[in-house]
């Protein structure tokens, strides 16, 4: 609200467009985008860089940052291919610059990181990643709770990359960093540790699995999100964990858990609800209880055919 009375006072004041202007907008697209305003935010962005670049200020230093909260937002919307090409611009800008391997170099390709990631795109993903990592400790700060986060989405793409042993390492260094800065039981360290559960889900140490699950569920349920749907999410690992025990009548309260979190925040009928099906109608069914079984296999396949996964779906 101030920055917006400020633009609406500069406004009626018949302010030019000047670097002051565009400071502003981008003020009020930082803030948008923290409300999780995004088209707005990317508006005011958009303003805010092209009063830059009628300037002749492209390439100034300090239009580097608005590219960077371009790409933040535009990766908030699942825009990727438009989020890289900003995090690029930002580091193009900074290097043209004479940037030196400072926290902003190391934010800058660690956006570029996280991007790629989320692209697919992992051995990218990690050289960048890399990069940052290596500047933050260059500078002294690999013990800083900000370097956290770079081991956090290493390990998730070592893990897409089925590298559980080095995923397994990022994910503890994450919560080395966390505890060393006495962490608080947060959303970001219940991530830590399902991150860590689910990597050793998959290299078999269930046990050790189960432990981080229910670290990461008990410290949503004391933020009063055990019903938020991310939450389903652990649910869904925890009981796939216990089936890989054989301990299917958990595993069934776990995966049932899962459903209805996701039937009352109004889950569609998509991938991630047809598996839930399976994995019920999985349980139920080395629990003897056919007919049961029948009836999620069958809302499974229907959702599937819905959806029109192919033949080599996770549910064939």
């Amino acid at each position: 609200m101030e920055h917006q009375r400020t633009l609406a006072i500069m406004e009626s004041n018949g302010e030019k467009r000047t670097t002051n202007l565009a400071v502003i907008h981008f003020n009020i697209g930082g803030a948008l985008n923290n409300m999780g305003r995004y088209d707005e935010a990317l508006s005011s962005l958009q303003t805010s860089l092209s009063i830059k670049e009628e300037l002749g200020l492209g390439g100034h230093i300090d239009t580097a940052v608005i590219h960077a909260m371009m790409g933040l937002v535009l990766k908030a919307q699942h825009l990727y291919e438009q989020a890289l090409m900003e995090h690029q611009r930002d580091l193009e800008i900074k290097e043209s610059n004479g940037e030196k391997r400072t926290t902003s170099l190391a934010a800058t390709h660690f956006g570029i990181g996280d991007t790629l990631n989320n692209m697919g795109r992992y051995d990218e993903a990690r050289s960048h990643l890399q990069t940052s990592l290596s500047i933050q400790e260059e500078l002294g700060l690999g013990e800083h709770i900000n370097t956290a986060a770079i081991h956090k989405i290493m390990g998730r793409v070592l893990k897409a990359q089925h590298l559980y042993e080095q995923a397994l390492m990022e994910h503890q260094r994450d919560l080395e960093i966390k505890e060393s800065n006495r962490e608080k039981r947060t959303n970001d360290l219940a991530a830590t540790h399902f991150n860590i559960g689910d990597t050793l889900n998959n290299m078999g140490r269930y046990n050790e699995a189960r432990s981080h699950l229910q670290t990461s569920l008990s410290i949503k349920e004391e933020l009063g999100l055990g019903e938020h749907i991310d939450t389903s999410v652990i649910h869904s690992r925890m009981g796939n964990v216990l089936y890989a025990q054989h301990r299917y009548q958990q595993a069934l309260m776990e995966h049932q858990r899962t459903l209805a979190i996701m039937e009352s925040n109004g889950e569609k009928r998509t991938t991630n609800l047809a598996v839930i099906h399976f994995n019920i109608g999985g349980a139920l069914n080395n629990m003897g209880r056919y007919d049961e079984a029948r009836v999620h296999f069958r809302t499974s396949l229907k959702i599937e055919q819905e959806l029109q996964l192919p033949k080599d779906s996770v549910l064939h």
